[in-house]
């Protein structure tokens, strides 16, 4: 019956998923790609796809405005030689000193020179006035967010900050799994038997709080005062954004507030889409996950760690350290070195079979460690947590080194599912991978290649106005 052809719909589905991987691979090895090989077996993009051409726009687009909130940090760090001088006379001239419009213009918490502000216009590439609203305060609840309008997109982009204080790094620590029932009922969705991370939880529902108060989406998109609200904004942008989208993005700790964010916000604009790059991997439970698929995209740039951590791939990779000692059948830091590099089969070489090390005081007291974690997992109850929603990892394709030593990279978006990120990838590049700037320069370079093999790029842009969330397959 009709369970019968959902089976068949699904194994079709499947199969032509495989049948795609299999041709994206060969035509990366005919383009001279190294590493052709990781997308077999997954679900690369089609650049013959409209959809698919306008859902990479969208996350390839949305990257800069979740880079933009890490300010002038950010900004020195990518030009340490310039990047004063830059923003300095950024500042001087182009911003000027007076507010041109002070009454619907809020930039709160930024420093005398107003660096915060000038670094935010350069990374995010708009004008003054289309930053409505920003907020640096910063503890271990408050995060630093920002109102920006975006016409190019024709999106009010609500951008959060990740990780860069100890105040944050704090919230990233409170990793308690906590329900959803209470922030679902003042919210306005159904969060029973829903869980979150208990530090982005706190965040998203300050942030919550704070757009409430001021009452800035409302009177961008809506046209009215909220309830409660301050002054209502008076800014001219008013007028022209009453028919944009809302676009919640963030990186890291901020893509996880960001998308606890939008689920808070899904009851008053509907239409609203998440973008979350590395996306902290035990951020809710799998229902949530799964639910979040309507109106959040969780981009993951190859090797990055955040997006694979949790409790359990934690525990799995301690587990798989202690055995590879184990099972080392040459010095240890040989292995290391081999798996640092990336090479899962030179490493399999260097040990022995997996069960079948020799017996030694190490091994016989692994196996009594193994057997008292086994237990004490069994009487400890920790839910599996994931990132949630459609997620697009980067694969990097191609990475060889120039005549001039330089590194030449490309990357290959691939369509996978949560539990595709349940282990931690060993890599020498698991930690860069996921620093902002990286995500960054990687989406535009990403874009730049389909720009060249995808017919359907120059039309992207006008598809990603109306693209509300990615194509089901």
């Amino acid at each position: 019956g009709d369970h019968g052809d959902d089976e068949e719909r699904a194994e079709l589905a499947g199969s032509a998923a495989d049948v795609r991987g299999v041709e994206e691979a060969e035509a990366l090895r005919r383009a001279g790609h190294n590493h052709y090989h990781r997308v077999l077996n997954q679900q690369p993009l089609d650049p013959e796809s409209a959809e698919d051409a306008a859902e990479l726009k969208a996350v390839c687009h949305n990257a800069k405005h979740a880079l933009a909130m890490y300010t002038w940090m950010i900004y020195l760090y990518m030009k340490p030689c310039s990047g004063g001088c830059d923003l300095t006379c950024f500042r001087c001239f182009c911003m000027g000193s007076a507010e041109r419009h002070p009454r619907f213009r809020r930039v709160l918490g930024d420093n005398l020179c107003g660096a915060h502000e000038a670094a935010l216009l350069r990374l995010a590439g708009i004008r003054r006035g289309e930053v409505v609203y920003a907020s640096f305060a910063n503890d271990v609840e408050r995060k630093p967010y920002g109102v920006l309008v975006d016409h190019e997109s024709r999106a009010v982009v609500v951008s959060v900050r990740g990780t860069l204080s100890l105040e944050d790094c704090i919230t990233d620590a409170i990793a308690d799994e906590v329900g959803l029932e209470e922030a679902g009922r003042a919210w306005g969705f159904d969060g029973t038997g829903r869980r979150a991370h208990a530090g982005m939880l706190r965040a998203a529902e300050w942030i919550r709080r704070d757009l409430q108060e001021h009452g800035v989406l409302h009177t961008l998109l809506a046209g009215y005062q909220a309830a409660g609200a301050q002054e209502p904004l008076t800014s001219p942008l008013n007028y022209a954004c009453h028919s944009y989208a809302l676009h919640v993005t963030g990186h890291s700790l901020g893509a996880g507030t960001a998308c606890l964010l939008a689920w808070m916000l899904r009851a008053e604009f509907p239409g609203l889409h998440c973008f979350a790059y590395g996306c902290p991997g035990g951020l809710v439970d799998r229902r949530t996950a799964d639910d979040s698929r309507a109106f959040t995209t969780v981009a993951v740039l190859g090797n990055d760690m955040i997006p694979r951590l949790s409790y359990h791939s934690l525990s799995n990779m301690r587990t798989e350290l202690l055995q590879a000692v184990a099972r080392a059948k040459c010095p240890k830091l040989e292995v290391l070195r081999s798996a640092l590099h990336d090479n899962p089969a030179a490493s399999e070489q260097l040990m022995h079979p997996r069960g079948e090390y020799p017996r030694s005081v190490f091994s016989e007291g692994l196996e009594k460690f193994l057997a008292t974690r086994t237990e004490r997992d069994g009487s400890e109850h920790h839910p599996e947590m994931f990132p949630p929603g459609v997620i697009l990892v980067l694969e990097k394709t191609k990475d060889v080194r120039t005549w001039c030593l330089m590194r030449s990279k490309a990357y290959t978006p691939v369509r996978c599912d949560a539990s595709a990120l349940s282990s931690i990838r060993v890599s020498p590049s698991m930690g860069l991978d996921h620093f902002p700037n990286t995500y960054a320069y990687a989406m535009a370079r990403l874009w730049r290649a389909w720009e060249e093999r995808s017919p359907h790029a120059a039309a992207a842009m006008a598809h990603t106005r109306t693209w509300s969330s990615p194509p089901e397959h």
